[in-house]
């Protein structure tokens, strides 16, 4: 999935990028808010109503019925947002394995994420050095590198290039996903 700006992703027609957890969070503030408001009003009509009526039907209405409205309203708008979000996580994940596995070839042996076998290292860097990555993957891959360099690089490098990588103090990665992953080796050593 693409991370780019919330003007582009509502343009996005290939819809590569999802808006819902950026907009989530400020659609369900505002909707508890009218909700609440919406309680307050109909809660102050109905004491009134109940008043001129001189009828205790729309003061039970007003003081038990509507507050209970709204707890049963704000569980329903929840659980839809919170199916909205799954959905979009699962997209997400979805198209971050179906990316990983087709660089590593079979994907992960043990299961975990992070827990890569020998002969998986060999096939993840093999697969990765045999083919010019996307401009969409190579962002895949930054954010993959922000939520767990370790893991990463794990994931990426083989055993010397590891090694090597932790001598030299573990210095960030990103200038060497962003120039498309070139010898590992030859790149670290143009730190220096």
């Amino acid at each position: 999935m693409e991370k780019v700006g919330f003007l582009r992703s509502l343009f996005d027609i290939n819809f590569k990028s999802f808006i819902t957890r950026r907009v989530a969070k400020f659609l369900y503030a505002m909707q508890i808010v009218l909700l609440l408001l919406s309680l307050l009003v109909g809660m102050v009509a109905a004491i009134w109503y109940a008043s001129i009526q001189s009828d205790p039907l729309y003061l039970a209405i007003g003081i038990v019925g509507l507050p209970l409205l709204t707890l049963l309203l704000m569980i329903g708008m929840r659980l839809l947002y919170e199916a909205s979000i799954a959905l979009v996580a699962i997209a997400e994940n979805t198209y971050h394995l179906r990316f990983h596995n087709s660089r590593v070839g079979e994907g992960f042996p043990s299961g975990q994420p992070g827990h890569l076998d020998e002969d998986t290292f060999s096939r993840s860097v093999a697969v990765s050095k045999s083919r010019e990555l996307t401009i969409d993957e190579l962002e895949l891959l930054k954010l993959d590198y922000e939520e767990n360099p370790a893991d990463f690089a794990l994931s990426v490098l083989d055993k010397s290039d590891l090694e090597a990588w932790r001598k030299a103090g573990r210095p960030t990665l990103k200038p060497w996903i962003s120039s498309g992953m070139p010898d590992f080796t030859r790149w670290l050593r143009g730190l220096s």
